[in-house]
């Protein structure tokens, strides 16, 4: 019986993790996601825009994915400019060497748009302001 209480807590928190939901979407709302992005737009238009993932998973690769995967939906084009100003990768460090990753990967940076929606169509920002 003792046994049982002993294996009962690690498998319960095996599950947990396997069940952590890293599908795209957005951070917080009504699901209360963990993970995913949002961002902030800007008076000049531009943005700010974050991505947050597992850092245990293979977030590196996927991080970049759901900011590019984002930018394309803000801007409704490929063409635009990104500029990662912070990215966090916790680790934990062992005691003689090497690590490995723990905690939350997130990845924030400055999006401009290269084109811009205005009354359902495309216009470049030099058009418009001249």
């Amino acid at each position: 019986m003792r046994k049982f209480w002993l294996i009962n807590p690690i498998l319960l928190g095996l599950v947990a993790c396997a069940s952590i939901d890293t599908s795209y979407g957005s951070l917080g709302g009504e699901e209360k996601r963990a993970y995913g992005y949002s961002e902030v737009q800007k008076e000049d238009g531009s943005y700010i825009l974050t991505v947050k993932f597992p850092a245990a998973s293979d977030g590196q690769s996927t991080i970049q994915d759901f900011w590019d995967k984002r930018a394309e939906e803000l801007c409704d084009s490929e063409d635009y400019t990104k500029n990662i100003y912070a990215t966090n990768h916790p680790t934990v460090l062992y005691d003689t060497y090497g690590g490995r990753p723990s905690g939350v990967l997130q990845m924030t940076g400055f999006l401009s748009c290269s084109t811009r929606q205005s009354d359902g169509v495309n216009q470049s920002q030099d058009e418009t302001q001249s």
